[in-house]
């Protein structure tokens, strides 16, 4: 059975949503209930769960799309050899392999020997210790190959290259904020008014109130006008 995948209604007022990032690859099993993409409205982003269990058969719309609300954006199917339907105006889905699980490694590597302070010192600076060339007798690792291959690893760290500028689209609340912003500085009036008042009187009435207010509780104020 083939089950579509929609762009869900996320609000009553919101009509379309980016999709930010697909959790599941095309061949992929899914699970109902499992978190299928993550989508940005307006208001925030969302997790999408998956409404029905089977294999994501085709992905329709991809990464960084602005998809309207019931719209179709992949298939899943109970096997991978159903025939897919053909959206209007789109081609047919190229058939997807199922991928195979990753299984787990069937050798156990062996463990290196080495003496107990060199094992020491490797875990304090999470050195593999299967990387550190041994000096010691039979093949064994001392501290002193440690230390030389922690040297060897310090000049050999390259500083992260500085990323490239690039220019990101604004989507979901920082498109709203933009937009809003925008309107406000197009259509309010960007006016600054001042005045001017002679204060003369007023200052001179309140030195006149803070000097009653100085004077002692328990003396009439006409008595030391005297």
């Amino acid at each position: 059975m083939i089950t579509e995948v929609i762009m869900p209604a996320l609000g009553e007022t919101l009509d379309e949503a980016t999709i930010v990032a697909w959790r599941k690859k095309e061949g992929e099993w899914v699970e109902k209930g499992e978190p299928l993409l993550d989508v940005l409205t307006d208001k925030a982003e969302i997790e999408v769960e998956a409404m029905a269990s089977g294999y994501l058969r085709a992905i329709l719309r991809g990464e960084g799309e602005v998809v309207p609300i019931t719209q179709v954006i992949a298939y899943l199917a109970d096997t991978m050899e159903e025939p897919l339907p053909v959206p209007e105006g789109r081609e047919a889905p190229e058939p997807v392999a199922p991928l195979p699980r990753a299984e787990a490694p069937t050798e156990k590597r062996k463990r290196p020997k080495a003496s107990p302070r060199a094992r020491r010192l490797a875990e304090a600076e999470g050195v593999d210790l299967a990387l550190v060339t041994p000096t010691g007798s039979g093949g064994r690792i001392v501290e002193a190959d440690v230390k030389r291959y922690l040297a060897q690893r310090a000049e050999a760290v390259v500083p992260p290259p500085t990323p490239a500028e690039r220019i990101v689209p604004l989507a979901g609340v920082r498109k709203v904020i933009a937009e809003r912003m925008a309107h406000s500085h197009r259509t309010a009036a960007r006016v600054t008014l001042t005045t001017e008042a002679d204060a003369t009187e007023l200052v001179a009435l309140r030195e006149r109130l803070l000097a009653l207010s100085s004077r002692p509780f328990d003396t009439p104020a006409a008595t030391q006008d005297k």
